[in-house]
């Protein structure tokens, strides 16, 4: 079915945008106009004097504007998320990606905010907070080296132990982590020598003379298959 749900009384300010969070609530911006709103038939015109539209769109069904200033949550009023004032008043495209980015085309180029510089992963409270290595497997897993041998994973948006490794270590902080060709996972510790894990099977080798204070801060790979240890001295 086709059919006209509002008509414009201006034809020369034309709609240059528009999204729906449902059949019954549908937004449209016109032509650096201001965003409006149709519910159930209702009209309503998102005024700012401080700035016009460009357009809208949709993120997570929600309402969202792009004005001459910023880009804006369309709930009860305009209510800027992001202003690039600064930057250009010429947006013309923009989206918000899963990381909350947002990217936002303009005439002078491509710009991208980011919601959080750094993006912060939470340990479990039983768990030890601390992380001295990380090492990135093969198979793109991420493994991190904590304290007391502990190796964990991210798991959605938390760090958690790793459900397939022991502590590689009884007490000892893992330094160091290296995956070899044949899978083994090689790590180093503070004070508790050199591990290998593989097939599930651990090995130790601590106290053995050949590393001072049995301590091992890199693992180095070379490339006839040796491994070096190096330590703090």
């Amino acid at each position: 079915e086709y059919r006209l749900i509002w008509k414009n009384p201006d034809v020369n300010n034309f709609v240059r945008s528009v999204c729906a969070i449902n059949p019954d609530s549908v937004f449209w911006n016109h032509d650096d106009g201001h965003p409006t709103q149709l519910i159930k038939e209702k009209l309503t015109v998102f005024f700012d004097r401080n700035s016009t539209g460009s357009f809208v769109f949709t993120h997570r069904n929600k309402p969202y504007a792009v004005t001459t200033r910023d880009i804006a949550r369309l709930e009860n009023g305009i209510k800027p998320v992001v202003s690039f004032s600064s930057l250009t008043n010429h947006a013309r495209a923009a989206l918000i990606d899963a990381e909350e980015n947002m990217w936002i085309g303009t005439w002078e180029g491509l710009q991208k905010f980011r919601k959080n510089a750094f993006q912060v992963y939470r340990f479990r409270q039983e768990e030890h907070g601390e992380i001295f290595s990380f090492l990135e497997k093969n198979n793109g897993e991420i493994l991190l080296g904590g304290n007391r041998g502990i190796v964990f994973k991210k798991e959605n948006n938390q760090i958690v132990r790793h459900p397939s490794i022991p502590a590689l270590f009884s007490k000892a902080e893992v330094l160091c982590l290296y995956e070899s060709g044949d899978g083994s996972l090689w790590s180093g510790s503070g004070y508790e020598g050199i591990s290998r894990f593989h097939k599930n099977k651990l090995v130790n080798w601590n106290n053995t003379g050949n590393l001072k204070d049995n301590n091992c801060e890199y693992l180095f790979p070379t490339s006839n298959g040796k491994i070096f240890a190096c330590t703090e001295n």
